[in-house]
C-alpha cells in the first residue's frame, strides 16, 4: 500500500495544537515532518512558485542573519541551539500554505481540532481548579496559578493567549450561522482561564487582544 505522505503532513498539522501541549519533541517532529514533505513535494512536482518570493527570501535571510549573530554570543551553543535551525518555521508557514491549497478540508479539520483541543484543556482546568488536581493527576503547584495539562511548566494562560486569536477565527469559519451567545460563551470560558492561569503577561495580551477585537469587529 503505498503511503500518502499529504495525508501525514495534514494529520500532523491537525494535531498541532494538542502536539504543542505534549512538549517539543512531538511538535519539532512534525514540524521538521511536514518541512521534509513540503520539500519532497517541491522537487518531486519541480513546483517552487509557494518559496519563489520576496517574503521566503527576507525571512530565510533574517534566519541566517540570527545565527550569524549567535556565533558572536557569549554562550555560542546555546544560542545557536534556538537560532541555528530557526529556518524550520519559515519552511512551516510556507508548507501549510501549500497544504491548504492541496486539500480544501484541511482548514475545516483544523479548526475542529483546535476547538475540541481548548474544550479538553478547559474541562481538565476546571476539574483541577475545583478537586486540586487533574485528569493527569497533575496538583496544582502554586494556589495563584493553574497548570492543567501542562504538569509543572505552568504556560497554560501563555499556550490559551496565543491560540486565542486563532480559536476565534476557527469559530467563526465553521459556524457560518454566527450565534452570537455561544460566541460570547466561548469568549468567556477562555478569557476566564487565562485569568485563573495567573500568568500577567498572558493577561495583558488578553486586555490588549479584547481591546483591538471589540474596536475592529464590533460589528
Amino acid at each position: 500500500m503505498q503511503i500518502n505522505l499529504k495525508n501525514i503532513a495534514n494529520y500532523l498539522i491537525v494535531l498541532m495544537p494538542a502536539f504543542l501541549i505534549s512538549g517539543p519533541f512531538l511538535s519539532d517532529l512534525s514540524i521538521v515532518l511536514i518541512d521534509l514533505i513540503f520539500v519532497y513535494y517541491l522537487f518531486k512536482d519541480k513546483n517552487f512558485k509557494y518559496i519563489d518570493n520576496l517574503l521566503f527570501k527576507i525571512l530565510i535571510i533574517y534566519t541566517f542573519y540570527i545565527s550569524l549573530r549567535s556565533i558572536f554570543a557569549d554562550e555560542i551553543f546555546l544560542s545557536l541551539k534556538s537560532s541555528l535551525f530557526y529556518f524550520r518555521f519559515v519552511f512551516l508557514i510556507f508548507a501549510i500554505n501549500f497544504f491548504l491549497n492541496e486539500n480544501k478540508e484541511l482548514i475545516s479539520n483544523f479548526s475542529k481540532g483546535i476547538l475540541i483541543t481548548i474544550i479538553v484543556l478547559f474541562v481538565d482546568a476546571i476539574f483541577q481548579f475545583i478537586v486540586g488536581i487533574n485528569f493527569l493527576g497533575f496538583e496544582i503547584e502554586n494556589p495563584d496559578k493553574l497548570n492543567g495539562l501542562f504538569g509543572d511548566e505552568g504556560v497554560l494562560g501563555s499556550y490559551l493567549i496565543r491560540f486565542f486569536p486563532l480559536l476565534l477565527a476557527c469559530y467563526i469559519y465553521l459556524f457560518e450561522k454566527k450565534n452570537k451567545y455561544l460566541f460570547m460563551f466561548l469568549f468567556l470560558c477562555v478569557s476566564g482561564l487565562i485569568f485563573l492561569s495567573g500568568s500577567r503577561s498572558s493577561l495583558a495580551l488578553l486586555f490588549l487582544f479584547c481591546f483591538l477585537f471589540f474596536l475592529f469587529f464590533i460589528n
